[in-house]
């Protein structure tokens, strides 16, 4: 998704805040993703530019997703049915948690975020350590190291008229949100069904940015519904994961190749906290 200002999605200095990306208009990958935002924002020497657009037209079998968290301290999280509290979070805590965040090259993580992360697990379908490794360091690309949860170019301005559709509310906007930047009327209505049973993210679709619970349950939503059964996904391909969040531009010839090779490089520090005894596959995108 449009994320704007010029960083990419490695990460940078912790001095210097991620960047957002170039935020250009909407591709046509499920219309729920960043991508642009996403520059990572990551403290090695990675840090060009990236995190190009991901994706584009609304759908309404963008960003949905099952599943459900117990964390209801938040506008969100007191509809779900539990969420992977009461389930397997895979030997995951807090501690790898931060420290995957770290040695990806990024600063060290509010507690929260850790929290919502494992108390959501179960809205993205996540089926182990290794997918949840997946899930992460697309996450930190997406997000800019978790720091973006809202389009850049749009967050001054609303971006009126950039995501709009027939039938829309007057005066609501709905562009890119979340760590993993929802767009379009109909993926808020979507994931708002999916997650609460009711419109609550179409008629108060700030509260994707602004709430940090509801910025994770929605980009699991958008996990469990366009990523976890994609083809390679469950076998450990990295790059499918990859293909399904932002194919058009990075992967299959397209023009932005290197911003799948920094995530590949994420991933790899992420999986060797989560799952050290996984090796990590590239494949599936290029």
């Amino acid at each position: 998704m449009p994320l704007q200002d010029g960083s990419d999605g490695s990460p940078t200095p912790a001095s210097t805040p991620p960047g957002v990306s170039d935020g250009n208009a909407p591709v046509t990958k499920p219309a729920v993703v960043g991508g642009d935002n996403s520059d990572g924002g990551q403290s090695d020497d990675s840090s060009d530019d990236s995190s190009a657009p991901s994706n584009g037209t609304p759908s309404s079998g963008d960003s949905s997703s099952g599943g459900s968290s117990d964390d209801s301290s938040s506008s969100g999280g007191g509809d779900g049915d539990g969420g992977s509290s009461g389930g397997d979070k895979f030997g995951l805590d807090c501690d790898k948690f931060t420290k995957a965040v770290t040695d990806a090259g990024y600063e060290s993580p509010a507690s929260e975020k850790c929290d919502h992360f494992l108390n959501n697990l179960g809205k993205g379908s996540i089926s182990s350590a290794r997918e949840a490794a997946m899930f992460l360091s697309e996450i930190l690309w997406e997000s800019a190291g978790l720091t973006a949860t809202s389009e850049i170019a749009c967050k001054d301005n609303g971006c009126q008229g950039s995501y709009s559709t027939a039938g829309d509310p007057a005066g609501k906007s709905y562009y890119g949100r979340g760590y993993i930047q929802l767009t379009w009327s109909a993926n808020y209505k979507m994931c708002s069904q999916k997650l609460y049973n009711d419109d609550r993210l179409y008629q108060d679709p700030d509260v994707v940015a602004t709430d940090d619970n509801v910025s994770w349950q929605v980009s699991f939503c958008f996990w469990a519904e366009n990523v976890h059964n994609a083809a390679g996904v469950q076998d450990g391909k990295f790059g499918a994961a990859t293909k399904a969040i932002n194919g058009a531009l990075e992967c299959n010839g397209g023009g932005a190749v290197d911003k799948a090779k920094k995530r590949y490089e994420i991933y790899k520090k992420v999986l060797a906290v989560f799952d050290s005894g996984s090796t990590p596959d590239e494949s599936g995108c290029y």
